[in-house]
């Protein structure tokens, strides 16, 4: 028996599809730029509710969005600089009028405790 575009007879998909990590989108300027986990279960669940809302008013049997798992947040591994990376920094924004900005950054200053100093 042939199959189709879901990979079934019958065109009804089996099972849970996955969201792909990387999602394009088109801004307003034509360009196109890819679309963040985040954004990605945003919109999950934005069309989640709606569906399900179908659902109560009886629109629809089901909700499609039943079959597809969001994106998973991976948090980042945190990086941190090593001496030799502080001092090609230092050495980088020397004379810049940034360089303040950059060595109280350095120093482990949040921007609130930065602007107190004197």
């Amino acid at each position: 028996m042939p199959t189709n575009s879901a990979g079934t007879t019958d065109g009804v998909a089996r099972g849970p599809i996955v969201l792909r990590e990387e999602v394009w989108s088109t801004s307003s300027d034509g360009t196109r730029r890819s679309t963040t986990t985040a954004q990605a279960r945003n919109i999950h669940g934005l069309l989640r509710a709606a569906f399900r809302w179908a659902v109560g008013e009886e629109l629809i049997e089901r909700d499609p969005t039943d079959l597809v798992k969001p994106p998973v947040y991976r948090k980042p591994q945190a990086r941190y600089l090593d001496l030799e990376d502080v001092q090609r920094l230092r050495g980088l924004v020397t004379g810049h009028a940034l360089e303040g900005s950059v060595v109280l950054g350095l120093a482990g200053l949040r921007a609130a405790e930065a602007c107190y100093v004197r």
